[in-house]
């Protein structure tokens, strides 16, 4: 006796194939639309900040440094290229200006940010300051210099840091003054 084979549109295995197909292929296609969202959001940003600077009459930042001012102040950064260390003696405040790559995730390009800083602070003995201010540029699509970044940590911030009770990771919940560039918050 001879079975009665059904065709292969009406097995289980067949329909199982085309749901994880077409699953896969949503998700690529969600996620392709996140990542132009993403884009025109930096887009914007970038058109933003070119037309405050154009307000203003700044001009646009040059990234050429003093390569003697930078390495006589002995910092080094762990993410990006430090150009440019500013002490103020007189009220104990330094300034730490840098320019950083994005990373592969939004959070990510904010949080080297304060890796940098724990860093400073824990193993290049910025804890001597009251007071860091740091802010960082990066390359825009247009091929302009954009800040980022910025951020202020007083004397009690940079004391929990240098004693371990304030980490990297929480430290957007401590400092003071934060500004991050729209298109990096989601």
């Amino acid at each position: 006796m001879e079975k009665n084979k059904k065709p292969f549109y009406k097995k289980w295995w067949f329909w199982l194939i085309i749901v994880v197909v077409a699953g896969v292929f949503g998700s690529a296609e969600e996620s392709n639309e996140k990542a132009s969202q993403n884009k025109a959001e930096v887009v914007e940003g970038e058109k933003q900040n070119k037309e405050a600077r154009e307000q203003k009459n700044e001009p646009k930042s040059d990234s050429k440094v003093d390569d003697a001012e930078v390495e006589n102040a002995g910092y080094t950064i762990k993410f990006g290229e430090l150009l440019d260390v500013t002490e103020n003696e007189m009220n104990n405040v330094a300034v730490f200006k840098t320019k950083i790559e994005p990373s592969f995730t939004n959070d990510k390009t904010i949080k080297q940010n304060y890796h940098n800083v724990e860093d400073l602070i824990r193993n290049q003995g910025a804890d001597k300051f009251d007071e860091i201010q740091y802010w960082a540029v990066a390359d825009m699509t247009d091929g302009s210099e954009s800040k980022v970044i910025a951020f202020t940590l007083n004397k009690q911030t940079i004391e929990g840091i240098a004693n371990e009770n304030i980490h990297a990771i929480e430290l957007g919940d401590y400092v003071d003054d934060l500004w991050i560039l729209p298109s990096l918050k989601n």
